[in-house]
């Protein structure tokens, strides 16, 4: 099953809604904007897809997240 992380800038009703029209067979985690890098490498340990809805991350972090495969 894909991973999907969403670090969500914008709310509740955003997330709720990148979560509800995500493909069925998708597994989404979705993390706030501002969230600390320990949470966010954590989450990103086997994560496939990234969503940063308006979010930034440090190359470091990126960097560190083997298997992501897009962004």
């Amino acid at each position: 099953m894909p991973r999907v992380l969403f670090i969500n800038g914008q709310g509740a009703q955003v997330a709720e809604t990148f979560a509800r029209l995500a493909p069925v067979d998708f597994a989404v985690q979705v993390l706030p904007y501002g969230s600390s890098p320990e949470t966010v490498l954590a989450a990103l340990g086997d994560t496939d897809y990234l969503v940063l809805h308006p979010a930034t991350l440090p190359g470091e972090i990126i960097r560190q997240a083997g298997h992501l495969g897009l962004i």
